[in-house]
């Protein structure tokens, strides 16, 4: 579980400084999301190589800006040089996952929402968005309600993508997906206008609306796969991808004909996420 041996390797290098403060400075920790991680692990992987190939990999260590290794090689050189007596009761670090876990999602001015996908009627997995309700509120209000299926009507039916397929995967570009069949040639409820562009599409894993115009935004939406710095000033992007690594992976490597996936790909579930929901269970194992 990827969590804990975070939790444990964080807590190693904390009883290293406070135990010898005089031989190690106080360490610097950076807590990631999935999406996140692997993103940095391709990155570091093409400088440093050696380890960080190994699959398992889930930490990364510096001393003194020289790469140690992974947590193996960590608690290795801790067991070699030093006597560190760690605690061994799982429900320890537990603890230590859940208070970290809140830190990152107990965050009144972000939201997170889930999409729950199949492939040709397998269950694929879950995608989890953190979205920047505190800067772009009435879009991500706008698509929380679209994914809960109360709020947005057409023709006297609620909207929700619950349902809906996956229509376009663009290679190493994007995904494209929540068509819910309607053609807007006004501004309704169904559309939004452009809120803002504070947020870039820098990374993969960003969540922004297509639109047919400035003025007519959404539902359909749209999912980063690399960078695309062209969308700034187009799309209006509002959430970024912290888990589901793997279920994106599956997703873009469909076969396409002219964009088109040649399989089916479908939202079964979506909605609001919360840390009271038993889904949080694997975010938790996927905080690096």
């Amino acid at each position: 579980m990827s969590a804990l041996i975070f939790q444990k390797s964080k807590y190693c290098v904390l009883k290293l400084h406070q135990n010898l403060p005089h031989k190690f400075l106080a360490p610097e920790i950076y807590e990631m999301y999935q999406i996140e991680w692997y993103d940095y692990l391709e990155k570091i992987r093409r400088t440093i190589g050696g380890k960080t190939w190994i699959p398992d990999t889930q930490v990364i260590v510096h001393l003194n800006d020289k790469f140690i290794g992974n947590h193996s090689d960590l608690f290795d050189f801790v067991n070699q040089n030093f006597t560190i007596n760690l605690p061994v009761d799982t429900e320890f670090y537990e603890n230590l996952i859940n208070e970290s876990f809140k830190k990152f999602v107990d965050n009144p001015d972000r939201k997170f929402i889930y999409l729950k996908f199949s492939i040709d009627g397998a269950l694929l997995g879950t995608l989890i968005f953190m979205l920047y309700s505190d800067k772009l509120r009435h879009t991500c209000e706008y698509f929380i309600n679209l994914c809960q299926g109360d709020k947005i009507k057409k023709n006297d039916q609620y909207l929700c993508y619950k349902n809906s397929t996956l229509h376009r995967i663009v290679k190493d570009r994007w995904l494209q997906l929540g068509d819910l069949g309607y053609e807007n040639n006004f501004i309704d409820e169904t559309t939004i206008v452009a809120e803002n562009h504070l947020i870039s599409h820098d990374r993969r894993g960003v969540l922004s609306l297509a639109n047919d115009g400035k003025n007519h935004n959404g539902p359909q939406f749209v999912v980063s796969l690399n960078p695309n710095p062209w969308m700034d000033n187009y799309y209006v992007a509002f959430g970024q991808l912290i888990d589901g690594a793997n279920t994106l992976k599956i997703i873009e490597q469909v076969d396409t004909f002219y964009e088109s996936p040649l399989q089916k790909i479908v939202i079964t579930e979506c909605g609001k996420f919360s840390i009271d929901q038993n889904n949080n269970q694997q975010t938790k194992k996927n905080l690096y």
